[in-house]
């Protein structure tokens, strides 16, 4: 491995199905292979950063401008009054007066082109988002007051349901959704060990980032120049390295 760090945070797990055996020769099992060749630990957030108060999805809808937000489907609040869910629904922010105003939506994304469905000038008041794939939450979309739902992975027949609805959906692809939560992450990781070890000699974080073609695309966008992933690096007074 070309860099020596024992811990690798990713938003998507490796496994999404049940596995009875691991088999080295599939591109999964390779990966899996080299991580314990290499003793490196894999910590996915995943879902429970999609749901958590000020999770992935209240940084896309921070991102997007939304106003008043709150979760599209709530699953509990914390002791701190800070709801946690899926999805969120807010106001649509000043420059999202109608569906066609996709654009600053994927220019906010970063996104090369995003897909738009349903009246271009339909009204917007409020809107509700999911990050990934949100078309499981697209009844529940449905249900609520909002005139236009902004997510990734969105289906024929989802798109046509919202459609009948007289509502408006506008697709941002699945990477475009989610890309945020590495910086957001690189930062809440420097902060939480700067907190914990204020005295350990600990120098200011390193960051080294990975580019990848896609993310490369997004270079024109306000805040959008995301990595696919960020090498964190602390080293001691000592010279020993804690990576």
């Amino acid at each position: 491995m070309p860099f020596a760090v024992n811990l690798l945070v990713t938003h998507h797990p490796l496994f999404f199905r049940p596995v009875k055996r691991i088999e080295i020769q599939t591109p999964l099992g390779a990966i899996v292979a080299q991580a314990v060749r290499h003793r490196l630990a894999v910590y996915t957030l995943h879902t429970n950063l999609d749901a958590a108060a000020d999770g992935l999805n209240d940084l896309l809808a921070r991102r997007l401008g939304l106003q008043r937000r709150r979760p599209l489907v709530q699953q509990r609040v914390v002791a701190d009054g800070r709801r946690h869910g899926m999805g969120r629904i807010g106001g649509a922010p000043a420059y999202q007066e109608s569906v066609r105003s996709s654009r600053e939506v994927k220019q906010r994304l970063g996104a090369e082109a995003v897909r738009m469905a349903g009246d271009p000038e339909l009204r917007v008041k409020r809107v509700a988002l999911s990050t990934g794939s949100g078309g499981s939450l697209v009844a529940e979309f449905l249900r609520t007051e909002a005139d236009v739902f902004i997510s990734g992975d969105l289906r024929y027949h989802e798109v046509r349901d919202i459609e009948y609805a007289r509502r408006g959906a506008i697709d941002v692809g699945h990477f475009h959704s989610e890309h945020l939560m590495t910086t957001a992450i690189t930062h809440r990781l420097r902060r939480a060990f700067c907190r914990r070890h204020p005295g350990s000699g600990w120098r200011p974080f390193r960051m080294k980032k990975i580019r990848s073609r896609c993310c490369d695309d997004a270079a024109g966008a306000p805040e959008a120049k995301a990595a696919s992933g960020e090498i964190i690096r602390g080293t001691a007074k000592d010279g020993a390295h804690g990576e």
